[in-house]
Parts: C-alpha cells; sequence; structure tokens
C-alpha cells in the first residue's frame, strides 16, 4: 500500500511542503526553532562525529555509551505486526466496534483536484475548531493549493478520506520512511468526530501496518505531556520513548533557554523514563503494553 522511500526522498517531501531542512554530511537537520535543529529522522542513533558542532544547536538521539543531557520522547507503535482488535482494551474495543457501525469508509484519494475542493472547507473547519495555528499559510487558499501540489507530486505519500457516502469527514497523510510508518497529518471535521473517525483511522493505519512486511513500527510525533489527543493515543497503544539525547553546537543557547524560557526548556530536553512514568500516569490508567510503560527497546540503529 505504501511506497517506501529514502530519507532523501522524504526531504524532499518535507521541503516541498516548507519545513526548513538542512543536509550536513550526509544527515538531514529539521529546523524546530530559530537556530535549534532536530534530525530529519529523530529515531536514528548518531555519533558525535556525524553532528554540527557550529551554526546552532543540534540535538540528536545519543549512541549507548554516548554523553548525553536531554531526551528523546517519541510516541510510536511498536510491534507492528502483532496488532489485532483483541488485544486492545475493553473499553478501545466498544468505542472501535461502535466507530466501525458508522459506516463510514477510508480510501486513498489519488486525484489533487478532489482533496484541495473536499479537504481545504474540512481543513478551516479543523482551524476553526481547534484554533490550531501552525502552518497558518494553508489558511488561505493558495497556500492549501501550493501543499497539496507538494503532497501529490510524491506517489510515496499516501493520502487517504473517511467518506460518509461520498463526502470525506476526515483526511489523512501518511508515508513510509524506509522501515518506519510516519503519520503526517491528520483533519478531522466536526461531523467526523461526530462519527469517531479517529477511532478508524488509528485503527486502519495498525491493521495495514501489520499486514505490510516492510514496517517496523509506526511512528506519530514527538511526545507532549497535555491532556487529549495524546491520551486518545497512548490508551490506543502507543507507547513513549525516553531515548538519551544529546545537544551539541551553540549549548550556550540551550542554556539561556533554561533560564529565560524555562517551559521551552522542558520541551525540548524532555523527560527521563522515571519522569515519564509519573507524567503518563496522569495521561492514562495505563499503556497497553506488556511490560515497562515506557519503551526503549535500544536497538543499534535506533528503534
Amino acid at each position: 500500500m505504501w511506497e517506501s522511500m529514502t530519507a532523501d526522498e522524504y526531504a524532499a517531501v518535507e521541503k516541498d511542503g516548507g519545513d526548513d531542512l538542512r543536509k550536513i554530511d550526509g544527515v538531514w537537520w529539521r529546523r524546530i526553532r530559530p537556530w535549534f535543529y532536530r534530525p530529519l529522522l529523530p529515531w536514528r542513533l548518531l555519533s558525535p562525529e556525524q553532528v554540527p558542532h557550529r551554526g546552532g544547536c543540534f540535538q540528536y538521539a545519543a549512541k549507548p555509551g554516548e554523553v548525553s543531557n536531554s531526551y528523546f520522547n517519541l510516541m510510536i507503535y511498536e510491534n507492528s505486526r502483532d496488532y489485532t482488535m483483541e488485544n486492545l482494551s475493553k473499553h478501545t474495543r466498544h468505542n472501535l466496534r461502535a466507530a466501525l457501525k458508522n459506516e463510514v469508509a477510508i480510501r486513498r484519494i489519488t486525484d489533487a483536484g478532489e482533496f484541495l475542493n473536499k479537504a481545504y472547507p474540512l481543513y478551516l473547519d479543523f482551524v476553526d475548531r481547534t484554533g490550531y495555528a501552525f502552518r497558518s499559510d494553508r489558511v488561505r487558499r493558495h497556500g492549501f493549493e501550493a501543499w497539496t501540489r507538494s503532497l501529490f507530486a510524491n506517489p510515496g505519500v499516501m493520502v487517504t478520506g473517511a467518506y460518509e457516502g461520498e463526502e470525506p469527514v476526515a483526511v489523512y497523510v501518511s508515508l513510509l520512511v524506509e522501515d518506519v510508518l510516519v503519520l503526517k497529518t491528520a483533519i478531522n471535521s466536526k461531523r467526523g468526530l461526530e462519527l469517531r473517525t479517529p477511532e478508524l483511522e488509528m485503527h486502519f493505519y495498525r491493521e495495514k501496518a501489520a499486514a505490510h512486511s516492510g514496517i517496523r513500527f509506526i511512528y506519530d510525533a514527538f511526545f507532549i505531556p497535555q491532556m487529549g489527543i495524546n491520551t486518545f493515543k497512548i490508551r490506543r497503544g502507543a507507547c513513549v520513548t525516553a531515548l538519551p539525547a544529546q545537544v551539541r553546537g551553540l549549548t550556550g543557547l540551550f542554556a539561556l533557554i533554561r533560564r529565560f524560557h524555562p517551559s521551552l526548556y522542558r520541551k525540548l530536553h524532555g523527560w527521563s523514563e522515571e519522569e515519564l512514568e509519573k507524567v503518563v500516569g496522569k495521561l492514562a490508567c495505563r499503556l497497553e503494553k506488556s511490560g515497562n510503560a515506557v519503551m526503549f527497546p535500544g536497538e543499534n540503529k535506533g528503534i
């Protein structure tokens, strides 16, 4: 269903979408704040010689035994091939079965014109309802058109819609980077939420990933301990890593952020396993995992 793309191809998609990326010594870096960068593939473990020491702050997941001063908290769905509805909690199975009764079909959108005309109103509804401010240029139709062109220019980008009859009530964007399924975008309308489309979306991704021999795990996003969507994901099988990370380059900037913007520093620094156990415990009764609530598989090449 997904065509695997290389890191370079993924970088091209993200650059077309407006992200600020730099390739230095074979590693792609994404600017997440002024002068602050993280790897485009944050699950990859890097050694110090692969990381720039000037030109900004570069934070990366460190290899075992290397010095670290922070953490990468990635929200992932591991053991992709083991997923079944029966492995979910009773409460989650109940919600999913209720969603399946709504007769909403998830299918791929291959026509850019259809996506533009159908998804743009959904996006405006989503922004108005949530106050979503990231990439505000897409609120204007020409900005949304530019994003649409970037999505459909690469066959490796999977655009899907949740349809009630012939009308989409939600749209989703995902792609397969090497052996990791990356969940990029989820836009649910108010009607979509009434039909429980987030339940269907997650079930769709996990069921398809389980049947795909080339997917090692699903990557969602960096974890932020806030009530809401993260709670939803954790209760449906997501786990949070505590990968030891290191900041190189302008480390003085990192120190200034710690002193003058402690809330931002907290997000950039991340949470240790012990801290996550406390934080995650406040977000959900438990993670639907065997073993520890906070997972760190610890393979040499990353998760």
